[in-house]
């Protein structure tokens, strides 16, 4: 099998069958996604607005979840400050602004979301020598592929008990300090 000819499709400089390796589970539904990515420079992904920072741990797309683990300490801080120091007056204005961003920033992650991840996905081809690669199966860079990318429910899990953990903190960190 090693040596055999492939369909030589591709999105870009990437093989179809690559690109389906790497992406795993819905790898169909994401070849869409990238492919229009491709085209058009823009996609909407409901997953990525909806649970942002667990979508991008699910999808081993570490730095992005890392980075929205702050976005857990941003919430907390207005949740807290919420329940502290707002009064009658100011809480409806305060609300309305926090909820603005919210959904903002859901239409943003959204929209970036099936582009940073075609990016991840693309970065994971290059580091295994797949841009522009010839069309014949390898299984040993089949296999790296499926290991390099594909999604983590461990990553996720993991990241949701963290942010857990940090709510809790930083919640008593602030009760205690006002």
């Amino acid at each position: 099998m090693n040596g055999e000819r492939m369909t030589d499709v591709r999105i870009g400089e990437y093989l179809v069958s690559d690109i389906m390796t790497c992406v795993g589970k819905k790898s169909a539904v994401y070849l869409r996604k990238f492919e229009r990515v491709h085209e058009k420079g823009c996609s909407f992904n409901w997953c990525a607005a909806l649970f942002t920072a667990l979508w991008f741990a699910y999808r081993k797309m570490w730095k992005a979840a890392a980075i929205m683990g702050f976005n857990v300490i941003y919430t907390m801080v207005l949740s807290v400050l919420e329940n502290t120091m707002l009064t009658a007056d100011n809480a409806l204005v305060f609300m309305s602004a926090a909820a603005g961003l919210f959904v903002l920033s859901m239409i943003v992650f959204g929209l970036l979301g099936d582009w940073l991840y075609s990016r991840h996905i693309n970065a994971i081809l290059d580091e295994q020598g797949c841009r522009g690669r010839r069309a014949v199966q390898k299984e040993a860079l089949m296999e790296s592929l499926q290991k390099a990318g594909g999604t983590s429910i461990k990553g996720m899990v993991i990241l949701w008990a963290a942010s857990l953990v940090l709510q809790w903190a930083i919640t008593w960190l602030i009760s205690f300090l006002l």
